[in-house]
């Protein structure tokens, strides 16, 4: 796969520095990947049934709540990179990254307050299915700890997506490397003490996440050579109108993909109980292992599609889809098929434990891959800017998702919840497809880019 990477990105558009991007991000993969085993592994041994299913949920929730920051983030990689590829004057991209994180400060400081208002307000026994006395008793607290946390965090993981704008790849996948490690380091710690109550390995999870995520907003302002400083409320007011069209097309993206993608658990929860929760979470990991290798050759070409686009590099942009596309199809061929057949056997090895749902395997196996295509096609789309059309079907799939989710589980349990999931997503593939051969078709009678 190395030298099909060398091959493709062997050009003079930054070729090095992509191809050192997958491969630092490969390496990463491998050791996050490896530390989230481990700790799945030691959890399901530990924890109980419904325990562990929580966890799952809450696990989900890092997903959900990174979406808050309301598009911001990924507008910002744009306008960066493209700052970055027309040789724009640097203190200009200082003074958008910090208006950007003081307009996320200013969100993370109102969502804390309304989470203290809204986890006492909530019945989350009855949101998660809870039959346990111990998770009845706590769950409100459990809750504050987890919202609390996450919401902190909405600034200081703006560092992430501003190092792919520059195509600093390996400094992000040194910093998720580092944090991986550490955050299985406080798992095997926190569960080696004798009766470790369920909300103190929540909180030392949480809280040391939100840590690591100040310190590496530290190392990344650092890196750039900024200093930080405060805004003029007038700068923050004029880059937030700059950015907020395109943030908005983002925001409505990703925050129907939440619904879709990182809602599987939560509803089988309600739906039938938090045991099967955690059933499907252990066979949905098997084929997320697939995403996140595919996603070492997505993370660097967003940005990298934006800067040969901005170059007028077409050719480069084409040969490099048509590619990751292969690349795509063979690795979910392959790799789903193994473990569709084989998938109790690497479950026995990983959590002690067999699932005989052949049909929900099957069932995740087909959404991975339509996941997968997705995300290649948006990785193209995204980095041309083309964000409306995408935002229109992602939110249409969202309202889709839900009722069907909750309608075919609870006839057919887990394998109701994942298939409704496909069916909901598979026009996002078809529109994708649809808009990019017309841009393909498009660039040939022009001399112009796409953004």
């Amino acid at each position: 796969m190395l030298l099909v990477l060398k091959k493709v990105f062997t050009n003079r558009f930054k070729g090095n520095r992509l191809l050192m991007g997958s491969f630092s991000m490969l390496l990463s993969q491998f050791v996050t990947i490896a530390s989230n085993m481990l700790v799945i592994t030691i959890l399901g041994r530990k924890l109980n049934d419904e325990m562990f299913g929580l966890w799952s949920v809450l696990s989900s929730f890092i997903v959900m709540f990174a979406s808050l920051d309301f598009g911001l983030g990924q507008s910002l990689r744009n306008k960066l990179t493209f700052f970055s590829a027309t040789k724009n004057d640097s203190k200009e991209e200082e003074r958008y990254f910090f208006s950007v994180f003081f307009i996320l400060c200013i969100v993370s400081f109102l969502g804390i307050i309304l989470a203290f208002v809204l986890v006492s307000i909530f019945p989350w026994q009855n949101i998660f299915n809870i039959s346990e006395n111990y998770l009845l008793k706590n769950i409100k607290l459990i809750m504050l700890v987890v919202i609390g946390n996450l919401m902190f965090n909405i600034p200081f993981g703006l560092h992430s997506s501003t190092l792919l704008a520059y195509q600093e790849t390996h400094w992000r996948s040194l910093m998720e490397t580092c944090q991986s490690l550490l955050l299985a380091i406080v798992i095997i710690i926190s569960l080696s003490f004798e009766h470790i109550s369920f909300l103190f390995l929540v909180s030392s999870y949480f809280i040391t996440m939100t840590c690591i995520l100040i310190i590496r907003t530290m190392v990344f302002v650092k890196l750039r050579g900024w200093k930080v400083r405060l805004v003029k409320l007038s700068l923050v007011i004029r880059i937030f109108n700059d950015l907020k069209k395109v943030s908005y097309n983002f925001w409505l993206q990703g925050i129907s993909s939440v619904l879709i993608f990182s809602t599987g658990s939560l509803i089988i929860g309600k739906v039938t109980g938090l045991a099967e929760a955690g059933d499907f979470s252990i066979i949905q990991k098997l084929f997320v292992l697939l995403i996140s290798v595919q996603s070492t050759l997505l993370t660097p070409l967003w940005s990298a599609y934006t800067q040969a686009s901005a170059t007028g590099n077409l050719v480069w942009i084409k040969r490099t889809f048509k590619v990751i596309n292969i690349l795509t199809l063979f690795i979910f061929g392959f790799g789903g098929s193994v473990f569709v057949v084989f998938h109790n056997v690497f479950l026995n090895l990983w959590v002690g434990k067999e699932i005989h749902n052949l049909p929900l395997v099957v069932s995740l196996s087909i959404w991975a891959l339509i996941y997968a295509l997705i995300n290649s096609t948006s990785a193209l789309l995204n980095g041309m800017n083309r964000i409306k059309r995408q935002s229109l079907m992602f939110m249409v799939a969202a309202i889709i998702n839900l009722p069907l989710c909750f309608y075919l589980g609870n006839y057919y349990g887990a394998f109701g919840v994942s298939f409704g999931s496909v069916l909901a997503i598979t026009p996002i593939l078809i529109s994708n497809i649809i808009e990019i051969r017309y841009m393909m078709k498009s660039s040939n009678n022009s001399k112009g880019n796409f953004i």
